[in-house]
């Protein structure tokens, strides 16, 4: 633990003390508080509370003794009222990795409620103090602090021992196949937390950029987390069940710094077409070479819209220089030339059919829904760089979910050897995971 972190614990125990100390001794005048400075009072308290269980659940100090004042309200120790779920899912599957409740403790005095919960102090929409839910880089550490026992008190002054149970490994388990780094194990990581203070969970996500869907009716909050497939060889066989890009930045106008396509073996009737499962807005990017007097050599890339049965097309003004054996094409390569068309010289383009091509674009204007005055007309021309940077970029705007390129559905893929072959990417996401730690620490409070 570092100096800086040491120094702030030591100065906030102490000054929390003296609070304490104060409140305490002067609980006869406590009364003539106001409500809002009993609040914040109280928060306090739970705060210097949160300090304590830290301390005696991550083993820096076993056991604690904490002295609280509850300005006549009532601290209710809870295993219950709440559920933690957390889930690895891998090739269509889900495997649990936790699967209970938590438990809280909750201050209420009046219409104040005041909630401990996952290491963080809450109230009903507002974070107090942030979570023991710890993501940095691409690693999350999730220690869960985990309430044992049930237990009310009520009054003014109260000293609660802490007592550590014993802490539990869930994540990485090698009996389980359970493994860092992640990408060998599993697909993604989904989070769900049924809580009362789901609503102030969902204040803590955005504060650092997760992508969470909430369920009202249930009081529950879902995360996911995405595994990092960036910045390594990805067979072109996971075409199959689908190449995970994450979910981009879409605050990012150029969300790729590196995307690459490596073909091995190629042969005369190449053909590979491939999209993005995303929904109501796809990507298509068809890549073909045949032989003979019938040269179709081409790179097409068409963005199609499905909730206006419309598309943008676009085909590269010359043909593709093919190899007869191994070939990189950088998607990011901006001396290859595209233009704007429906005339696609024979190039197969998964999901077009039967949509209407967009004479002027839509969502290359300052409104990506709608045409103005900086959309493009017919024979446009624009880099490949720039075609795909922009698709991905309204992907991320347009879509809530991750980006996975996979093979369409009843397509051919022939004419390279696809267990040599290999897509690498590097992409501005959020979200996305490479190493995982979870375990429990129990924690028992008892009154003294």
């Amino acid at each position: 633990m570092s100096s800086e972190i040491i120094g702030w614990l030591t100065g906030f125990a102490l000054l929390t003390v003296a609070v304490t100390y104060i409140i305490i001794t002067v609980s006869p005048q406590i009364n003539s508080l106001s409500e809002n400075s009993a609040i914040e009072l109280a928060k306090i308290q739970m705060s210097f509370l949160d300090y304590s269980v830290s301390r005696s659940s991550l083993g820096e100090s076993p056991s604690q003794r904490v002295k609280l004042n509850l300005f006549g309200g009532t601290l209710t120790v809870d295993s219950d009222g709440n559920w933690l779920e957390i889930i690895a899912v891998r090739s269509g599957s889900d495997i649990i990795i936790y699967n209970n409740t938590i438990g809280r403790i909750i201050y209420a005095k009046g219409s104040t409620v005041i909630g401990y919960e996952g290491g963080g102090i809450w109230t009903e929409k507002t974070v107090i103090s942030p979570p023991e839910f710890h993501y940095v880089g691409n690693t999350l550490t999730l220690p869960i602090i985990k309430i044992v026992n049930n237990y009310s008190v009520s009054g003014y002054a109260v000293e609660l021992p802490i007592i550590n149970e014993g802490a539990t490994i869930y994540y990485p388990n090698e009996t389980r196949n359970f493994v860092n780094p992640v990408r060998e194990a599993i697909h993604y990581i989904e989070i769900r937390l049924k809580s009362d203070f789901y609503k102030a969970w969902a204040k803590f996500f955005e504060t650092y950029n997760y992508k969470y869907s909430i369920d009202h009716d249930n009081r529950t909050i879902t995360v996911r987390l995405f595994v990092d497939w960036s910045n390594v060889r990805i067979r072109m066989s996971n075409l199959e069940e689908g190449v995970i890009i994450g979910i981009l930045n879409e605050s990012n106008t150029t969300p790729f710094s590196t995307l690459i396509f490596h073909f091995e073996n190629l042969s005369s009737d190449f053909n590979l077409p491939i999209y993005t499962d995303t929904g109501m807005y796809e990507l298509c990017i068809s890549f073909k070479k045949t032989g003979g007097g019938n040269n179709v050599d081409y790179l097409v890339v068409a963005f199609i819209d499905n909730v206006n049965n419309t598309y943008e097309s676009w085909i590269s003004t010359e043909p593709i220089p093919w190899s007869n054996n191994a070939q990189d094409i950088d998607l990011l390569n901006s001396s290859i030339m595209m233009e704007y068309t429906d005339k696609l010289r024979g190039v197969d383009v998964y999901d077009i059919q039967g949509k209407k091509f967009s004479e002027t674009t839509v969502t290359w204007g300052n409104n990506i829904d709608a045409v103005d005055g900086l959309d493009l007309s017919e024979g446009a021309l624009k880099s490949l760089n720039e075609v795909i940077q922009h698709y991905f970029y309204v992907l991320a705007k347009k879509t809530e979910g991750m980006i996975v390129l996979k093979k369409p559905p009843g397509q051919k893929y022939k004419g390279y050897d696809k267990e040599n072959s290999w897509i690498y990417f590097d992409a501005d996401t959020v979200g996305s995971i490479l190493f995982l730690y979870i375990h429990d620490h129990r924690i028992r409070l008892e009154s003294y």
